[in-house]
């Protein structure tokens, strides 16, 4: 087993030991008000074949949220939400903080160290996705596009050499630096996350779908 395996997987158990209770897995569909109001293109699949991911008001952290290793150059989904995305801070300066859908860890270290995911906000009344990433523990962001609530969306990061490529629908990709020195995504799942400086100011749902 190779010394960044070990350390992988010491860093996983601490971040799995804080966060394994109370979870909650939910893969219904939303109310039949929320569907009905459904746009954009059709989904590959029903919604109720998505996972439904729960931010429970008062916490950062969704459910469910299971461990997993990954090794890979692409992580892609269809993404549905409902108005539950739609929120306000109590402080206006942290309405701007970025809220985050998913990604992956990566270079065989914490996702504090490096990682890239698709961030997420409720801004300017607009629900913004953008990318995010850590390399060497240093954090940026960069803006991809505006999205529709209750439409479904296909979300992509794709590792190719010294980048990140993030593409949301048919928005222009967005190319933000990578510097892990893996040949892939070398790392662990990272789930919906809400914050920033504060907590969920209500109960947030989002629907995921892997492609």
């Amino acid at each position: 087993m190779s010394n960044a395996f070990v350390r992988l997987a010491i860093i996983l158990a601490t971040i799995i030991a804080g966060c394994s209770k109370n979870e909650l897995v939910e893969t219904t569909t939303p109310s039949t008000t929320t569907t009905s109001k459904i746009t954009g293109p059709k989904a590959a699949v029903p919604l109720s074949s998505y996972t439904k991911y729960t931010i429970l008001k008062g916490l950062h952290d969704c459910t469910p949220k299971p461990f997993a290793f990954v090794n890979l150059t692409e992580m892609k989904y269809s993404v549905y939400f409902d108005s539950s995305a739609v929120y306000q801070t109590l402080a206006p300066s942290n309405q701007a903080d970025i809220n985050k859908l998913f990604g992956f860890s990566d270079n065989n270290a914490s996702h504090q160290t490096y990682s890239a995911r698709i961030g997420w906000r409720w801004y300017g009344g607009k629900l913004e996705l953008l990318g995010y990433v850590y390399n060497a523990g240093v954090w940026s962001y960069a803006p991809i596009t505006t999205v529709s609530i209750g439409a479904f969306h296909t979300c992509s990061i794709k590792v190719v050499g010294s980048t990140y490529v993030f593409t949301v629908n048919a928005a222009p990709p967005v190319t933000m630096p990578r510097k892990a020195t893996t040949k892939t995504g070398a790392g662990y799942r990272l789930f919906p996350y809400f914050g920033g400086d504060e907590v969920a100011p209500q109960n947030i749902y989002i629907w995921m779908y892997k492609l």
